[in-house]
């Protein structure tokens, strides 16, 4: 399995809270919420970089773990300010574990996935370098 926060055991915290694992961790420095809403629209992506599934925020360029059990995003560096503190929705992909089979199998630096790529995509990546 990749990781991602839900990797991450902190006392307090629920699987189904994971996501806010990084702002406890940070000592709630955030600037969001960890009590707000989520945003009833505007999605945003996970992707894998280097066996980590992450999310990027749409507004500063900040970066950090998703979480698969909690599927949302609070931004811990601008606090998604931009749509009033809330929690974004995280878009994740509906074959996670025929992904991270396929990404599994190579070193740590080339285990990558973006929106949009096929796990034929990736196996087909796999058999042209000899995985």
């Amino acid at each position: 399995m990749l990781k991602d926060a839900s990797a991450y055991s902190v006392p307090g915290i629920r699987d189904d809270r994971g996501a806010e694992w990084v702002h406890r961790r940070m000592g709630s420095q955030s600037k969001g919420s960890l009590m707000a809403g989520v945003a009833p629209s505007g999605t945003i992506p996970v992707y894998v970089n280097h066996g980590r599934w992450v999310v990027d925020c749409p507004d500063c360029n900040g970066a950090q773990l998703a979480c698969r059990t909690d599927r949302r995003f609070m931004c811990d560096e601008c606090g998604n300010i931009t749509i009033g503190g809330l929690w974004r929705p995280v878009d994740w992909p509906a074959d996670i574990a025929a992904i991270e089979a396929v990404l599994q199998v190579r070193p740590l630096a080339n285990q990558n996935w973006a929106p949009g790529e096929t796990v034929q995509d990736l196996a087909a990546d796999n058999n042209l370098r000899g995985i």
